[in-house]
């Protein structure tokens, strides 16, 4: 049975990773004002992977193809993704990231990554050491089971 200390201390625990979660999402949506959350994960992950399908790309994300097809449309459209037809099967449509795509991707990394030095740059060596390696331990403790696709953005 848990204690209610450690029952008070669960809970907030909880609170405070959903609410730094919604915080990060934030910062990001601050540097990546041009593509939606969703198009930059598969841009992310074909930029990863390689042409993949747009079927996969469901599949990992578990959402429906139509969605991936609607949201690679806006990529597409931009001249991030194009398209190709596997010629093996021409049902199957592949996302291949273009060098446009790439440097744009590459940009928009680096905004985050800058963003995010500067946010734990108030941390202190010690304390971000420490942040990182508790999360380590969280993330063993959570064990396997999310994909690449799901892990996205």
């Amino acid at each position: 049975m848990v204690d209610r200390g450690r029952q008070e201390y669960l809970a907030e625990f909880y609170h405070l990773l959903r609410k730094v979660g919604h915080r990060i999402k934030q910062e990001i949506a601050r540097e990546v004002q041009e593509i939606s959350f969703a198009e930059l994960a598969i841009l992310r992950y074909v930029l990863e992977h390689g042409p993949v399908s747009v079927g996969s790309l469901a599949q990992g994300f578990s959402v429906s193809k139509s969605f991936v097809t609607a949201t690679a449309e806006g990529l597409v459209r931009r001249g991030y993704v194009e398209k190709e037809v596997d010629p093996g099967d021409r049902r199957i449509v592949r996302l291949r990231v273009t060098p446009d795509g790439e440097r744009f991707y590459r940009e928009i990394e680096r905004r985050i990554a800058a963003r995010f030095a500067e946010i734990l740059e108030k941390l202190g060596e010690d304390l971000l050491e420490s942040c990182v390696r508790s999360l380590r331990i969280l993330d063993e403790a959570l064990g396997p089971g999310t994909s690449d696709a799901e892990r996205g953005v």
